[in-house]
């Protein structure tokens, strides 16, 4: 029955190869890009070779290990429990932290991580590469980029530090510090917490229960 329906994307975003290669050109300019610099241009080699056609969203994901293709996830440690484990497993530190203000943004599924963030935190490449995520493309409201993402642990805090919620993965996007450039929220912290605003009013109103957020919105 399925195919009733016209799908809700019904002219799936094509990625053909040349612009692929300019994306890659581009992202080895980086400082995150540099970091993959070997897998970036083994990429690069293998779409000009025609190795690697056009491309959309839902096609298998492409690994690289060394410059060189392999049929999966080179960075997932297999001597982890498939569970939820602690960054602490992974290398990270639990009590070195990075206090930041988000803005809140129902549009968006990814929070920004800026660089000074990464430097903030004493991010290693080597040490902390289960975290990276590599390159992907992301749909913005001015079209398609294409952004390194990394995963990151975080926890929601009143301005008093008090914590609102546990300790959650979230899928960041690895931003350079640019001015103008605004630190967005992403979709997981939903999960934990309840967000409201009244008609004609800016103020964000949140809360760890769905009554409680009626009580304190304002008639």
């Amino acid at each position: 029955m399925a195919e009733l329906f016209s799908p809700s994307c019904p002219i799936p975003f094509i990625l053909q190869p040349e612009v692929r290669i300019q994306q890659l050109k581009k992202a080895l300019e980086t400082e995150i890009g540099q970091i993959q610099r070997v897998n970036i241009e083994a990429l690069i080699r293998m779409y000009e070779s025609g190795e690697i056609g056009p491309r959309q969203i839902g096609d298998p994901p492409i690994y690289l290990a060394g410059g060189k293709r392999v049929d999966h996830d080179p960075w997932k440690d297999p001597s982890l429990t498939p569970g939820p484990v602690k960054w602490r497993e992974c290398g990270g530190d639990p009590n070195l932290t990075r206090p930041f203000l988000v803005s809140n943004d129902t549009g968006s599924t990814l929070l920004t991580v800026f660089l000074s963030d990464l430097v903030a935190l004493n991010f290693d490449s080597t040490l902390h590469n289960d975290a990276l995520e590599g390159y992907h493309a992301i749909a913005t409201a001015s079209g398609q980029t294409f952004e390194p993402l990394m995963t990151v642990e975080m926890q929601i805090v009143s301005p008093t530090f008090e914590g609102l919620t546990p300790w959650f993965e979230e899928i960041a996007v690895i931003k350079e510090d640019t001015p103008g450039i605004t630190r967005l929220s992403g979709a997981n912290m939903r999960r934990y917490l309840y967000f409201a605003t009244r008609p004609g009013n800016r103020r964000l109103y949140v809360s760890q229960k769905k009554a409680g957020l009626m009580r304190i919105l304002p008639c």
